[in-house]
């Protein structure tokens, strides 16, 4: 018994060193905010009307935005990614009445997204998901992950601010 124990206990570390090594080297600093969306969007026509927005200079960084008119409503997308134990980006901006959808890219294992002001619980599996909401009300917003993902898990927090 205090073999499988001890054997179990090498493994977890030697897992963890090696979840270190291969995210080691991607950037842990936090994404310098993006610029909120002009306030004069132009009215669009009920079908549809892309109001691409570029936030980062290259095309690899996240956060992807972009905003479209659909039946007189703001529809903003964002791409964003996920991973054992950061949300990219940390912080990210919407507007009040706006239809909120995050993309969801997963790099690993499950992390339900959890903004619980807001009272949205959105499962996140490995292979990612599309969560949408209605921003109703301004303000600033936490969010995390709902489920234990590791050591890190705890610090695993990210902030939506409605303007």
């Amino acid at each position: 018994m205090k073999r499988i124990l001890l054997f179990s206990i090498i493994s977890l570390v030697i897992m963890e060193g090696v979840v270190w090594i291969i995210f080691g080297d991607i950037k842990d600093e936090p994404s310098s905010p993006q610029q909120p969306v002009s306030e004069e969007v132009s009215r669009a026509p009920e079908t549809g009307t892309s109001l691409e927005v570029p936030v980062q200079a290259e095309e690899k960084d996240y956060p992807w935005i972009t905003t479209e008119v659909k039946n007189d409503r703001i529809e903003r997308t964002i791409h964003m990614g996920v991973r054992q134990w950061v949300w990219e980006p940390s912080i990210l901006y919407a507007k009040e009445g706006e239809l909120v959808r995050f993309v969801i890219h997963n790099a690993d294992v499950r992390h339900p997204l959890v903004i619980p002001d807001l009272g949205i619980e959105a499962d996140v599996p490995p292979e990612g998901a599309v969560v949408e909401f209605v921003a109703t009300r301004k303000g600033v917003f936490d969010f995390l992950c709902g489920t234990y993902c590791g050591v890190g898990h705890a610090e695993m927090q990210g902030r939506i601010v409605i303007e």
